[in-house]
């Protein structure tokens, strides 16, 4: 229960019960606490409940509302605020009243004291940030300065009061209604929306829409544009658009000003919310993108919450972790949950696993669930460095250093100072990088190239190798006491023909994704063509997958994904067409229970040779592998 008591004025000692949705102040005898002193208005303010959150509005009055001392028009009230309307002041409380009883003299001559005024020479002398700043010095006029500053504090009291309330929501319904009457309050919108994730997509109507008491003529729903969300979606990050004007083309853009955020965690893509201002000509601020976001982040976690609540994380999302990994085979769950734990601690990370399989996704993950995801992830391919490169790349150099050092230049190294280094292809070090590599594991520092001064740095370091570093260890090339300060924890990653039930939601979020740049008529995967991806033996994995799934969509026709359209690699071990005249998926019996694995991997390389009649490069790029690695492969096994 929400009431005030009245503690200057004409009513001074009662306490007043706000019982209805809606109570006014002011001297019409139509109010419900009616003032009586000269300096109130007729209808000075009112108060409204909702949400768990107490709104309280000046209604036009001549001498103003102020709470703690600050005038104000509209804002949310928070427990122990004083609030002042003409002659009267009354002190906000929640919860059940104390028993009316007469004020003590004590009491009469020492009423709730308002905040010392503020000083506002000292306070134009100072540097607020952002927009604030320039706000604050350009305004002359004492009322100006208050609106500016008005703004500014009806948005962090708002922000105080919604991380207060919000836990409080019962259900996402309840918790989408306590964020977006805080937008509408403390950003101007006139209408906020929002989008809830049904599996991997967004649905086509909003899962939640508040509007302004004052919106009129809002445009419906189902016309807001796709193209938007599916921005947002891609960049993960807030579009903020004036009148017609941002990156999407001009008939994607509605007339009125705009903010469109995604609502995620680290470890989750929950959805997106947007709010608008329909006829308003006025532009979002930059502390309204602010509010905007801390609001959305807010919300974020309780639904977060709330779904962790009801499913086990590695179920969540339609099997998506962290927005990126997707996986329900127990290997991949058996991954994730790997995954998080390590994210937790600052140890190195080496992860394992064949070339195609998601190594960096693994390294970026650990890094966004990790105390360092506001810091920088810095990927190297230490495989893709020039050996006389390598040291310059990764430590920086000094000027003068060697012929065109024309400039200090910091590393790979310093670049990730405060964050986490993901060095893949590790085992291609150099061995004098390697010792450099592990001064830095074990001490924390390195050496510019022809620097004589030791550069600190703070970064995690994750590794990752499709190599047999203990066998290059037996013959000299990898130095054993980097190996064991790199594999503190060892990750390992199945290969795709491993964890085959992982192919079918693979393959629909590359199709779906696929498609948003892609343009092709294909919505869905036939079930025999389905069976096809499954069958086959994916030497390249997921990468190779895409790529499938690309080729697919290039070449394909019609609304259906069929096996025709599928690279003749994947379908080499298909039999003939059945009597429907689809192609029938039939592995041969040696496929179905081979007598190894290489036995596999080597006949369906030898089959895309085949198909590219002995190009190795286009070999390697059908099979989602590097020519390097198909170099070694068919050493390995013997191919010609």
């Amino acid at each position: 229960m929400a009431y005030l008591i009245w503690v200057e004025g004409e009513g001074m000692g009662q306490t007043i019960a706000l019982l209805r949705p809606r109570t006014s102040f002011g001297r019409s005898a139509e109010c419900d606490c009616v003032l009586n002193d000269k300096r109130s208005s007729r209808l000075h303010a009112q108060i409204l409940l909702g949400h768990g959150l107490p709104t309280l509005i000046d209604l036009g009055s001549s001498n103003g509302t102020l709470v703690n001392g600050l005038p104000v028009r509209k804002t949310f009230l928070n427990g122990g605020d004083r609030v002042e309307m003409g002659d009267n002041a009354f002190v906000f409380y929640e919860g059940q009243p104390e028993v009316e009883h007469e004020p003590e003299p004590d009491d009469q001559q020492a009423p709730a004291s308002a905040p010392p005024p503020i000083d506002f020479a000292q306070l134009n002398q100072s540097d607020p940030p952002d927009e604030l700043a320039t706000e604050l010095r350009a305004l002359d006029d004492r009322g100006a300065l208050f609106a500016a500053l008005e703004s500014t504090y009806l948005q962090l009291r708002t922000l105080f009061t919604l991380s207060r309330e919000l836990p409080r929501a019962n259900d996402p319904a309840e918790a989408f209604a306590t964020v977006a009457r805080a937008l509408l309050l403390a950003t101007g919108a006139t209408r906020a929306l929002l989008w809830l994730r049904q599996g991997e997509a967004l649905p086509p109507q909003p899962t939640g829409v508040e509007t302004a008491e004052d919106l009129a003529d809002a445009p419906p729903l189902e016309q807001f544009p796709r193209a938007i969300l599916d921005w947002v979606e891609d960049q993960r990050r807030p579009l903020v658009l004036a009148s017609g004007v941002g990156p999407i083309g001009a008939e994607a853009l509605p007339p009125y000003p705009l903010i469109v955020l995604p609502v995620e965690t680290a470890t989750a893509r929950l959805g997106a919310l947007a709010i608008e201002r329909i006829g308003r000509a006025e532009n979002f601020l930059k502390r309204d993108l602010d509010f905007a976001q801390a609001a959305c982040g807010t919300l974020a976690l309780v639904l977060r919450e709330g779904a962790e609540g009801a499913a086990p994380p590695a179920a969540l999302e339609g099997e998506r972790f962290g927005g990126m990994i997707i996986g329900q085979s127990r290997a991949m769950r058996d991954l994730i949950a790997e995954t998080a734990r390590v994210a937790e601690a600052n140890s190195s990370v080496l992860i394992r696993g064949e070339s195609g399989t998601g190594k960096e996704l693994i390294a970026r993950t650990i890094h966004q669930l990790s105390r360092r995801a506001r810091g920088p992830f810095v990927p190297v391919n230490c495989g893709a460095i020039a050996p006389t490169l390598v040291e310059s790349e990764l430590f920086g150099y000094e000027k003068g250093a060697f012929t065109g050092a024309l400039a200090r230049k910091a590393g790979q190294f310093e670049t990730a100072d405060g964050g986490t280094i993901f060095l893949d292809e590790v085992s291609e070090l150099p061995p004098d990088a390697q010792v450099k590599f592990l001064r830095v594991l074990q001490e924390g520092e390195f050496y510019r190239v022809g620097g004589n001064r030791p550069v600190r740095v703070d970064v995690r370091v994750v590794a990752a190798t499709n190599r047999d570093l203990e066998n290059m260890i037996e013959e000299g090339r990898f130095r054993e006491d980097l190996y064991f300060r790199l594999n503190v924890v060892e990750l390992k990653i199945a290969p795709l023909r491993d964890r085959r039930e992982d192919i079918p939601p693979l393959a629909e979020f590359f199709l779906r994704e696929l498609r948003r740049r892609i343009p092709t008529s294909l919505e869905r995967i036939s079930p025999q063509a389905m069976d096809a991806l499954r069958h086959y033996g994916w030497p390249g994995n997921v990468r190779q997958l895409r790529n499938a799934l690309e080729h697919a969509l290039v070449m394909g026709e019609g609304n259906l994904l069929r096996i025709r359209h599928l690279p003749a690699y994947v379908t080499a071990v298909l039999t003939t067409e059945s009597s429907t005249g689809e192609t029938v998926v039939t592995p041969p019996p040696d496929e179905v229970v081979p007598s190894t694995l290489a036995e596999v991997e080597k006949r369906q390389i030898e089959a895309v040779l085949r198909q590219c009649e002995g190009n190795k490069q286009r070999a390697a790029t059908l099979l989602g592998i590097s020519r390097s690695t198909l170099y070694e492969k068919m050493r390995a096994y013997g191919i010609e």
